[in-house]
């Protein structure tokens, strides 16, 4: 086991910050649930939005276990400060983690739509929120066997002594998934804008909302911004040897 938290040689060890935020965040996350699933509950208006929201948390859960196994077995160390062996290690349980990740954000963003079919209740926007429902269970889907079948045999993608294997491009790969990640994240941020016009609200109500939901799409810029700056970085790690990112 590698201790992380660590600066070996002058070499950064970032593990620690990833841990530690990782589990921090699944812990917020949770708490917030849990008041909503309350309210709900006591309120007896517990549906489908709730229910898709207790399973994005149990992927993630279980996403945070896992990279943070992958960190205890060295993730956010340089390579050069590891064997081989917990080097494979590390990048197996990252790859592992990558799964319940998009899980997570594929209930996420569909019990977003499914809580705004609740509100929403006029045929137009009902057609439109399942379509953007089937849309997102095909993103979702998709994502999850690229992920999984990146490299054929399947255990190519983190154990690289394999050479005899098929793999895709995987920059292209990040750099599409962030893209399309972004797309249906601002969608979504924006979907409600529409209705939210033919309310019968009083004009402050009405833009008080629209700053609500302008707020979202704006968290949507930044965070894509500094997911593909993220990726940009991974991509091109100067000395190629740094699992930090």
């Amino acid at each position: 086991m590698v201790f992380y938290g660590q600066t070996v040689d002058g070499m950064p060890d970032r593990g620690h910050i990833l841990f530690v935020t990782a589990l921090v965040m699944v812990l917020i996350a949770a708490l917030f649930v849990v008041i909503r699933l309350a309210t709900r509950i006591h309120l007896r208006q517990f549906g489908w939005d709730d229910l898709f929201l207790v399973i994005a948390l149990l992927a993630s859960v279980l996403t945070t276990t896992t990279i943070n196994l992958a960190v205890v077995n060295g993730y956010g160390r340089h390579t050069v400060d590891m064997g081989e062996s917990i080097h494979a290690a590390q990048m197996q349980w990252f790859f592992i983690a990558q799964v319940p990740y998009k899980v997570a954000l594929g209930f996420t963003k569909a019990s977003i739509v499914l809580l705004y079919l609740r509100i929403f209740i006029t045929e137009t926007f009902q057609r439109v929120g399942k379509a953007y429902l089937a849309v997102i269970a095909a993103w979702t889907t998709a994502s999850v066997l690229v992920t999984i079948f990146q490299c054929v045999p399947i255990e190519a993608s983190w154990n690289k002594d394999i050479t005899n294997n098929r793999c895709v491009d995987k920059d292209s790969w990040w750099y599409a998934f962030a893209a399309i990640n972004t797309i249906t994240d601002f969608s979504i941020a924006i979907l409600p804008i529409p209705p939210i016009r033919h309310l019968k609200l009083s004009k402050r109500d009405r833009i008080g909302l629209f700053c609500v939901f302008g707020v979202g799409a704006l968290y949507v810029v930044i965070y894509s911004y500094l997911s593909l700056a993220s990726i940009e970085d991974l991509i091109h790690d100067h000395d190629g040897k740094c699992l930090c990112h």
